[in-house]
């Protein structure tokens, strides 16, 4: 509905995400240690702080429970994945996506962080070449 808009979306999205990036960056070179966020509110801001920071990357747990399951939705629209019932637990096509997605990218995680990155570059090409396949500048109907 936006139009030519989204693209003016797209750049401020990214504009507002390269600052939010850079700030993390200097934030990780001048700290380097583990822990991320919490580190360096604990660090600027004493430890009741970074407790209320650490506890606050819970939210990152959520976010990818919703990502999976809009993934399982997805899933389940192209290819119809039947339904599972264990007793009185009903899981739905899109939720047994879900949890697959989600064990697939925990184990890519827990391998390591060069595999991981090797899987963001492999989806990253990907899309990619759905973007090229499907750009509008192909399209002959135009």
């Amino acid at each position: 509905m936006a139009g030519p808009l989204s693209a003016g979306a797209f750049i401020l999205g990214g504009t507002i995400a390269i600052f939010t990036a850079l700030s993390a960056s200097e934030l990780g070179t001048a700290m380097p240690r583990s822990g991320g966020a919490y580190f360096y509110v604990n660090r600027g801001l004493g430890p009741l702080f970074g407790s209320v920071a650490g506890w606050g990357l819970d939210r990152l747990t959520f976010a990818s429970a919703f990502y999976m399951f809009g993934l399982g939705e997805y899933v389940n629209a192209f290819v119809s994945v039947p339904g599972l019932t264990l007793g009185p637990l009903a899981l739905s096509g899109a939720k047994i996506v879900a949890l697959l997605g989600g064990a697939f990218f925990v184990t890519v995680n827990y391998v390591g962080a060069k595999e991981t990155g090797k899987l963001q570059n492999a989806i990253v090409f990907i899309l990619l070449g759905i973007l090229t396949v499907f750009n509008p500048v192909w399209d002959s109907e135009r």
